[in-house]
């Protein structure tokens, strides 16, 4: 989170674009709320995922709700905002 926050600081990552501009895990590509999914919602426990992917019925990474409408710790969220971060500033 802090080194996501100096990112945004240095103006090298917005809060606010879409997540998927960098990555889209293959257990969402086909819902429409993957491209809503935003780096404030993963910082402020947001994205509608559970805590992680094998907690959920389905054993996959999940919606339950649309990004921003309720409130869910998930370190899914987390991984996949590291997951976009290094698709955009690994070399």
């Amino acid at each position: 989170a802090i080194l996501t926050l100096k990112l945004v600081e240095a103006g090298e990552w917005k809060l606010d674009e879409p997540l998927c501009h960098y990555w889209v895990d293959p257990d969402v590509v086909n819902d429409p709320f993957h491209k809503i999914l935003t780096t404030r919602h993963v910082l402020s426990h947001q994205t509608g995922f559970v805590n992680w992917r094998n907690n959920h019925s389905t054993g996959k990474l999940t919606f339950d709700y649309k990004p921003g409408t309720e409130y869910g710790y998930s370190g899914e969220g987390f991984e996949y905002l590291r997951r976009a971060l290094e698709k955009k500033f690994a070399s």
